[in-house]
C-alpha cells in the first residue's frame, strides 16, 4: 500500500467518507454522489458491499455501475492486492478448514482459499485490518498472502466451507468406525 493511500484509509476496517474520497479522486465517482453518500452511515456494513447496493455509475465508464468486480479491482491496485474469485470447485476444503477454526475466520472476516507447503492465501474485504495475520502464520508456520474478495462470498463461504469440512470429517470417521465393525464381524 502507498504511504498516501495508507494515509487515506488508515489501518483498520474500510471507511466509506475515505472510500468516497479516493474514487472521486480517481474519477470513478461523480461529486454529487460523492457529497450524497458521504452523509451515509453504513453502520457495520462492509463499505464496498454498501457503494455496490446504491447503484452508483463509475464516472470512468459512462453508463456502467461501479460493481463489486470494479470496486475490488480498484482497491486492489490502490493497496497492491491482489483480487480472488471464490470458486469453491477449486478450494481443498479440508486443508482450508484446517488453518482456523470457523469463529476465528467469522470473527476476522476472512477465508483461507488456498494452502501450500509453504503459504496460506487468505481472502479479506478489508485490506487494511491485519491483526490476524501473525496469529495465522504462528499457528501454521506458513506465510500468509492476503487476497481480496467480495465480502458476501467470504461470509457465505465460510459458513458453507466449515459445514461441509465437518460433513467430509464426520462420514471419514463413520466409515472407519464401520470398517472397524466389519473386521471384528
Amino acid at each position: 500500500m502507498t504511504i498516501e493511500v495508507a494515509a487515506q484509509l488508515g489501518s483498520g476496517p474500510l471507511r466509506l467518507p475515505a472510500l468516497l474520497d479516493l474514487l472521486r479522486a480517481d474519477g470513478r465517482l461523480l461529486e454529487e454522489d460523492r457529497l450524497r453518500l458521504g452523509r451515509t452511515n453504513v453502520g457495520s456494513a462492509n463499505p464496498l458491499v454498501f457503494l455496490v447496493e446504491q447503484k452508483v455509475e463509475d464516472a470512468a465508464r459512462p453508463g456502467a455501475r461501479l460493481d463489486m468486480d470494479a470496486l475490488l479491482q480498484w482497491l486492489g491496485g490502490k493497496v497492491g492486492q491482489k483480487v480472488f474469485e471464490i470458486d469453491p470447485l477449486r478450494i481443498n476444503v479440508g486443508a482450508v478448514a484446517e488453518v482456523m477454526s470457523q469463529a476465528f475466520a467469522q470473527r476476522h472476516r476472512i477465508l483461507a482459499v488456498n494452502v501450500t507447503d509453504e503459504e496460506v492465501t487468505v481472502a479479506s474485504g478489508e485490506p487494511g485490518i491485519s491483526d490476524w495475520v501473525q496469529n495465522v502464520e504462528h499457528v501454521t508456520r506458513k506465510r500468509v498472502k492476503r487476497v481480496l474478495a467480495d465480502p458476501r462470498d467470504i461470509a457465505r463461504h465460510t459458513a458453507e466451507f466449515y459445514t461441509m469440512a465437518r460433513s467430509v470429517q464426520g462420514a471419514g470417521s463413520a466409515g472407519v468406525a464401520a470398517s472397524a465393525a466389519g473386521l471384528s464381524n
